[in-house]
Formats: structure tokens, C-alpha cells, sequence
């Protein structure tokens, strides 16, 4: 079979959930589903579009065609063969594939929320602390996006995801919003071997908001990046918008701002502080690692800002060493290390902080072999053996997120350490 196909679309009630599903061939899995909490029901739609969202970068890497049962509104079905050319254009490893679908209107839903994805990092909590300042009325944010299943929340792991959901219900509060928690199992499909997960961020959240069409009329997107470090990505400007329905309107804001004006405004408001979640590798949901590249870029900015910062909020204090060792040459670091220079620069305030950045800033030729290898190595571990080698660094990494940071920042020190402890632990056991 030489297509993805989508079928037997239905909703179903059961254990305070509302499910919409679908089956999919051509995958390994076989359904695809997407739950919610049952007292917005009345906002699930059985329809094509969730699915097309989901499924597209992953037909695209495997170059399937996508072909589903149903009628998708006219302005989705345009928005996603743009969508399309625009991976393509920006990685030829997604190729060009027929999306077949019907077209047709629908009765439109007397929808009047406005939502926002929202994982208590800095980047909502700015999207959403800027709109509830400037808006009024129907174009105020009402509802907070959750997805159990997406990016760092595992369905597997239950205690991160029971801790994460009290973190962001206790943050819906205090901003006098409502909290829906989705999941999905949609990441069990994701990624294809041989394509970063880039491709996939936008049309997971995409497709996670196509399924509320009943209810929401908007609904924001929060990005990264500025417009003047605007990169091919899943989430962009120039694609967000094009997921929109005749019902639905979505939204990427937060590109007029460098990530220092975002933590500033979130670091004004204190309980923002009190529940910001920045990191990505402590399994447990209670404190971010301050460890990893994510904690330390905010720990650096807070530390500029002299922001009073919650004793709880970071397991370990800011880490200068750890600082000079990230690599300043990678693009994305090295945009928050500059971000984070100019306003140690501005505030003139934390020397020793600032010495420690510009060193990581610095160009460094075994740094720029190490990320050539690195690069390499991650490639040739998609292609020929399914990220297998990865899956086998990450479990042995376990749930320590001081292990995991090393893991990242020196993947060969820490290879040639696991090699020799597991070498020593076979010889000790030898009779």
C-alpha cells in the first residue's frame, strides 16, 4: 500500500473522557486518538482534520500519500497543501505526496473561546500574561492548552504528568483561566527515522486544537524565535496560520520578542515565578533539573534580571562551569547566549555570569569537531538502526537529570564512562 490512510472516524464517551479516534494503515500502529476532559464534549468534532494535521509530516518522510474519509472545511484544505510545499521547500527529505480529502462546508459551531497552548515555560506564559494585559473582551484568552503525550510529557510517565498538571492548574488560577488537559498517542507515530523532530512540533499542537473546532474560535501558537532569527521549523508564522478553519482561526505570536523581554515580563509576576517549568529532562514535575541547556539559559537571564526567583523552582543553583561548557557555536544556543550577553551587558550586573557566557560564546575548533561528530553520529543512528542507539543512551541515563545534562553536553565522555563502567561490572562478575 503506497498511502496513509484515515478511517472509521469516531467519538466515544468512556471514564470521564471524550475520545476521537481514527484508524490508520500503512503505520505501526493502527489507532490514532485524541482525549479530553467529558465536560467538553460538546466541543469535540468528528472530522477529518485532526488526523490530515497529524499525519502529514510523517506521509511527507515516508513519502505516502494521505488519503482520508470525510469532508475537510475548503480554507483547511488549502492551508495544509501550502503547508506541505513549505516542508518541502525547507527539507527535501519531505517529499512532495497527494493529500486526498473531500471538501465541504459545515454548520458552523457557536464557538467563542480563545485558546493558548500552554506548558508553563517562559514563551506561553509570556503569549498569555501579554494578552490577558492588552485584550478585552471576546479576544482575551479564556482557556490554557495542556497535552499529555507531546514533547516532554510521556504518556508513560504518570507522576511527571500528575505534577505537571498541578503546576499549570495552580498557574490557571491565579490568571483566572480554565486548564484543558489532552492527550494523545500521537507521539507513538512520531518521529520517522531519518527526520528531526522539527517537522513534527506544530502539527501535533495543530492537530490537538482542530479537535476543539465546537468551542474555540482562536487559538495561539506561542514561538521561540524573533523575527530576525526566524528559521525553517514546524511551528513558524508562515505556517500556523494556514491550520485555520472556516471555524477555527490559529495564531503564532511572541516573534516581537527576544526570549530577555519574555522573562522579564514573566519575571514581574510572581506566581508565574512560583510555577515556571522550563526544563525537559527531570522526569518527576517538581523542580526544573538547573542543570540541562534550558534551565541555565533562564537561570543566566533571572540571574541578570536579579529576579527573586523561588528557592524551589530549580534543583541546583546556577552552575558557572556548566555554563562555559555549552556550545556557543550551535544555532540555537548561541541565539539565547547572545540574548543572555546583551542583557548581562544592559544590567551590568553578575561579572563572573557574564565572563562564563562569553567564554561559551567563544570559538572553539574541538567544539565544532565534537558537534560535527555528534551530528554525524545521530544521522547515521536514524538511518541505519532507528534511533535505537539513542533510546538505549536515554534509559541508561535513567530518571537522573544531572546524568542526562552530561549526556547532552559531552555524549562521548559520557559514552566512553558508560563503556568502562559496564566493562568493570562484567569483570568483577567474571568467576
Amino acid at each position: 500500500m503506497n498511502a496513509i490512510e484515515i478511517r472509521d472516524i469516531r467519538r466515544e464517551s468512556s471514564g470521564g473522557l471524550e475520545e476521537l479516534s481514527a484508524r490508520v494503515t500503512s503505520l505501526p500502529e493502527d489507532r490514532l486518538w485524541f482525549r479530553f476532559p467529558a465536560r467538553y464534549a460538546d466541543w469535540v468534532q468528528e472530522s477529518p482534520e485532526p488526523f490530515l494535521a497529524a499525519l502529514l509530516p510523517i506521509a511527507m518522510s515516508k513519502n505516502l500519500a494521505v488519503r482520508a474519509e470525510g469532508q475537510a472545511a475548503p480554507e483547511f484544505r488549502s492551508g495544509i497543501q501550502h503547508i506541505a510545499r513549505l516542508y518541502h521547500g525547507w527539507d527535501r527529505r519531505l517529499r512532495r505526496v497527494k493529500i486526498e480529502v473531500a471538501s465541504g462546508e459545515r454548520a458552523k459551531a457557536d464557538a467563542r473561546a480563545v485558546g493558548c497552548f500552554f506548558t508553563g515555560g517562559v514563551d506561553s506564559f509570556y503569549t498569555v500574561l501579554k494578552n490577558l494585559d492588552r485584550e478585552r473582551g471576546d479576544n482575551r484568552i479564556t482557556h490554557l492548552i495542556f497535552i499529555r503525550g507531546y514533547a516532554d510529557c510521556p504518556l508513560e510517565n504518570a507522576t511527571l504528568w500528575a505534577n505537571l498538571t498541578g503546576r499549570l492548574e495552580a498557574a490557571a488560577a491565579d490568571l483566572g483561566l480554565e486548564l484543558i488537559v489532552a492527550e494523545t498517542n500521537l507521539k507513538t507515530f512520531t518521529p520517522a527515522p531519518g527526520v528531526a523532530w522539527d517537522w513534527f512540533a506544530g502539527s501535533q499542537l495543530a492537530s490537538v486544537g482542530l479537535c476543539l473546532t465546537g468551542g474555540l474560535r482562536r487559538l495561539y501558537i506561542p514561538g521561540g524565535d524573533t523575527y530576525s532569527t526566524l528559521s525553517p521549523w514546524g511551528s513558524h508564522p508562515l505556517v500556523d496560520p494556514l491550520w485555520s478553519t472556516d471555524g477555527l482561526e490559529f495564531r503564532h505570536d511572541g516573534c516581537e520578542a527576544y526570549r530577555s523581554e519574555k522573562l522579564n515580563r514573566v519575571a514581574r509576576w510572581p506566581a508565574a515565578m512560583k510555577q515556571l517549568w522550563v526544563c525537559g529532562y527531570d522526569p518527576s514535575g517538581l523542580r526544573n533539573c538547573g542543570t540541562c541547556e534550558k534551565c541555565l539559559r533562564t537561570m543566566i537571564g533571572l540571574a541578570a534580571l536579579s529576579a527573586d526567583v523561588p528557592r524551589e523552582l530549580f534543583a541546583e543553583p546556577l552552575d558557572l562551569e556548566r555554563v562555559r561548557r555549552l556550545d556557543g557555536g550551535n544555532r540555537v544556543i548561541r541565539y539565547y547566549l547572545r540574548d543572555n550577553l546583551n542583557l548581562l551587558t544592559q544590567t551590568r550586573r553578575t561579572e563572573l555570569v557574564r565572563a562564563a557566557v562569553e567564554r561559551a560564546l567563544r570559538p572553539d575548533p574541538v567544539r565544532w569537531l565534537a558537534r560535527v561528530w555528534q551530528a554525524t553520529a545521530r544521522e547515521t543512528d536514524r538511518f541505519l538502526f532507528g534511533g535505537r542507539i539513542r533510546s538505549w543512551a536515554l534509559g541508561a541515563a535513567g530518571a537522573n537529570p544531572v546524568r542526562h545534562a552530561d549526556l547532552r553536553s559531552s555524549p562521548w565522555k559520557w559514552f566512553l564512562r558508560e563503556v568502562v563502567k559496564l566493562a568493570s561490572h562484567r569483570t568483577r562478575k567474571a568467576p
